[in-house]
């Protein structure tokens, strides 16, 4: 655990990434406009702040924080879930976008490091549920946001699960079926 804090530090130092809350759209540098109506899940459940970002293959991809509650204010700066959504999200899974479940720090040598983010997938076949572990590969402004989060220097509270990890590998691991 030491060996990660120590790691972890001077990613923090790097932190100046300012977060601005949103609540019903995100506009990335493409022009591209997430809508919340484009994805049911979210008619079901308060959104504190959207990011808009790229995946490994410069994907855009939007990272949606959602707090406890839409009650008072101290509630909605409460996160107790952060989710993944892609353009196979709004297309193929709108009631279930994946939840992110740890944030990895690949640490593969100096100005080579890159972080990947690990979620739970949901798939429908045939009327039955499938849950994968996956890892996807983020942009730099997008880890930075997430390892901001974590560390408690964002103005939301953390009340998710989300890991952190350290690996010294280059390859994500291949999706992995949870329920058999």
């Amino acid at each position: 655990m030491k060996r990660i804090i120590l790691l972890l530090l001077p990613l923090l130092a790097m932190a100046t990434t300012a977060v601005a809350q949103t609540t019903s759209a995100s506009q990335s540098a493409a022009g591209q406009t997430l809508s919340l109506k484009d994805i049911p899940y979210f008619g079901r459940r308060p959104v504190a702040h959207i990011h808009t970002g790229k995946n490994g293959v410069g994907k855009t991809i939007h990272i949606v924080l959602c707090p406890v509650s839409e009650g008072s204010e101290q509630l909605k700066k409460i996160i107790s879930a952060i989710y993944w959504v892609d353009e196979n999200v709004i297309k193929y899974n709108p009631n279930h976008p994946p939840i992110i479940t740890g944030l990895v720090y690949h640490d593969i040598g100096k100005d080579k490091e890159f972080c990947s983010v690990e979620m739970i997938k949901t798939r429908y076949k045939n009327g039955e549920m499938f849950r994968y572990r996956i890892r996807e590969r983020v942009d730099d402004e997008t880890a930075q946001l997430l390892i901001d989060f974590l560390a408690g220097e964002t103005q939301w509270k953390n009340s998710t699960n989300i890991k952190f990890y350290v690996s010294d590998g280059i390859r994500l691991p291949s999706p992995e079926l949870l329920d058999q």
